[in-house]
């Protein structure tokens, strides 16, 4: 059973619909998990998954896939996330593309990654509900379609905007959804349960220009992160930076009251002081600049 509909055609009742004729309630948590939906929702830079109904996804992994170079078997050649970046002889495949799919092979790969081996599901005994950002084709849905039903084996599938979804987790049909992701940053008014593209708007500053505004900060201390680091330099933004609430203040303390030092994979110490703050506060008032 194929449950579509455009971004602009989407309400509360046909998820409500969706989730209470595929999936039959039970008293037991642990036969709702059995049964009930997954939700995937597939990013630039990371890709989550989990049950419906649960707080938070049970799954993330990086929106990355290689194949071993010369493997036996394109199932068994296929490695997901960062781990593709330990081994020299694999190649690494964009997955997405500024938030669209744009290689389905790898799309499926990654999928099925998620289902068999982080949420050690059957996809053959679950409802799937696939996210998708505005202004997506119409083609990127028939795409999802046929992975879930003819790759995934899955008994129904639903898409979704992720901005609709955004409000729904809110308890809200109606809002204004600010969606920042690593490839763009967007404002999309929802309307009773529908995505007004018409009257959203979006930027290119995001999460990969924190990413690069840090590669050059490291660089001006005398680290000069190769390509295969871009992703140590990401986990490194996540982990060590901030956002100052007074720059110029934050500016006249004492180094030692900012200083952090970071164990590299090659067996090299770096020490981050003013960029741990530098990076976000900059960035933060790009992005909230008026005009």
């Amino acid at each position: 059973m194929l449950h579509e509909c455009h971004p602009d055609e989407l309400e509360l009742d046909s998820a409500s619909n969706f989730s209470s004729s595929t999936v039959n309630s039970t008293s037991s948590e642990g036969s709702e998990l059995s049964t009930g939906p997954i939700v995937i929702d597939m990013g630039t830079k990371s890709c989550r998954a989990g049950f419906s109904g649960h707080c938070s996804p049970s799954a993330e992994v990086s929106t990355l896939v290689g194949h071993c170079m010369g493997s036996e078997g394109a199932r068994a050649g296929v490695i997901i996330g960062e781990e593709a970046l330990l081994y020299p002889d694999t190649e690494t495949m964009e997955v997405m593309h500024n938030g669209f799919i744009i290689n389905w092979e790898a799309a499926e790969n990654l999928c099925y990654y998620l289902l068999k081996h982080e949420l050690q599901v059957n996809p053959e005994d679950h409802a799937l509900l696939l996210t998708e950002p505005l202004f997506s084709p119409t083609s990127s849905r028939e795409n999802m379609a046929e992975m879930a039903f003819e790759v995934l084996g899955a008994p129904c599938f639903f898409v979704s905007p992720q901005p609709v979804l955004s409000a729904y987790t809110h308890g809200k049909i109606s809002a204004l959804v600010l969606d920042m992701g690593h490839a763009a940053t967007r404002v999309v008014p929802v309307l009773e349960g529908r995505s007004m593209a018409c009257s959203s708007k979006q930027t290119d500053v995001a999460g990969r220009c924190l990413t690069w505004y840090l590669s050059t900060l490291l660089e001006d201390t005398g680290h000069m992160p190769s390509k295969g680091m871009s992703h140590m330099v990401e986990d490194i933004k996540h982990a060590c930076c901030y956002v100052a609430e007074d720059f110029q203040n934050e500016c006249l303390l004492p180094p030692s009251s900012h200083t952090m030092d970071i164990s590299l994979p090659d067996g090299m110490t770096l020490t981050l002081t003013k960029e741990r703050f530098h990076l976000k506060t900059t960035c933060n008032y790009l992005v909230s600049k008026p005009g």
